[in-house]
């Protein structure tokens, strides 16, 4: 039994039976991603792990250069060795988290693997995920630190030392590779589905949060594992403005998980802030980008921020208590600039 600290844990015995014994399916959902398909698909191949599917999930690519590159693939494989299979499926564009969704139930693996096409795993990482997860009947997934890289270069930006997501922490910010995690693929079908009306947005650590709920839980491995690249137009940062939006969703979608855990999550964020002021436990987030860490002192970011919660507050107070804020509130155009602004 794996000895978590907080909160309970199934036995997953009952799902570890839904697919071919030894097999792990790697879904990869891919949309426009010739650019970096092939490196991603070569580290699953260079696994140590003896039986790969490899299930490429095409959401109604538009480039033609994409296109062709699902074909080339599947004519490559053909002269795969033993043990490697590609399995291409193809339809609409519905988004990454029904992709995910639709490469999961079409898997043939008791295990699986989620891996986003531009992202790289190291020869080991499999083997060591599988290894753990086979050793305890509480584990349901695992995963590993993060080792982030530039996409220009390749070059190293920071090893994200992750930690097994324990509540409320996983609750308040993500502990978690989520977007690489090895599972028990029936669990991953029960509870670990992402949710596409998130928009492509923090759907990767709803899902954790998802399976927590359910009494599935997971551990991380202490090593960088796992390669996430990052790329200039990659979602997280297009779509940074997501981030308070989907939180609440999230919290709304699971209040009754996050009521349980109501007081802690309550003084963790009294004493630290938001959840968008740090990333990393035991870290201030000077790279909300997604970038470097900034060499801003900490003492500067928290009365920049101090500055900025009071011009807030003023302004909520304006909407709420004076004829020209009620005005700006009921007229829906200018009330969305003035959001923006503030």
């Amino acid at each position: 039994t794996f000895p978590f600290i907080a909160g309970p844990a199934r036995d997953v015995t009952p799902l570890k039976s839904g697919g071919a014994e030894g097999r792990l399916s790697v879904v990869i959902p891919y949309f426009n991603m010739a650019a970096f398909i092939d490196e991603t698909i070569d580290s699953v191949l260079a696994c140590d792990w003896p039986e790969v599917e490899i299930v490429l999930v095409d959401d109604g690519s538009t480039d033609p250069i994409s296109i062709a590159k699902l074909d080339a693939l599947e004519a490559a494989a053909d002269g795969w060795p033993d043990g490697r299979v590609l399995r291409v499926l193809r339809g609409p564009n519905a988004g990454v988290a029904a992709a995910r969704n639709k490469g999961a139930k079409a898997a043939t693996g008791a295990l699986m693997a989620l891996l986003d096409a531009d992202d790289i795993v190291c020869p080991d990482y499999y083997s060591r995920a599988i290894n753990v997860l086979k050793s305890y009947d509480n584990l349901a997934f695992v995963g590993a630190w993060n080792e982030d890289f530039r996409d220009a270069d390749g070059s190293t930006i920071r090893v994200w030392s992750t930690w097994n997501p324990e509540p409320p922490s996983q609750l308040i910010f993500n502990l978690t590779n989520c977007q690489g995690l090895i599972y028990w693929r029936d669990a991953f079908l029960e509870a670990g589905q992402h949710d596409p009306s998130l928009k492509m947005f923090l759907d990767d650590w709803e899902s954790v949060i998802s399976l927590m709920a359910a009494g599935l839980r997971g551990a991380m491995l202490p090593a960088p594992l796992f390669r996430y690249r990052i790329r200039d137009a990659s979602i997280f940062r297009s779509k940074r403005g997501l981030w308070q939006v989907n939180y609440e969703k999230i919290a709304l979608k699971h209040a009754a998980y996050f009521n349980r855990f109501g007081a802690e999550i309550a003084a963790f964020l009294n004493a630290n802030g938001p959840n968008t002021n740090y990333h990393i436990p035991g870290q201030p987030s000077g790279h909300r980008d997604g970038d470097v860490p900034s060499a801003e002192p900490h003492w500067v970011r928290q009365a920049r921020e101090h500055r900025i919660m009071g011009v807030m507050a003023f302004m909520s107070d304006f909407f709420v208590h004076t004829r020209l804020g009620r005005l700006i509130s009921r007229n829906r155009a200018i009330h969305r600039i003035a959001q923006r602004l503030f």
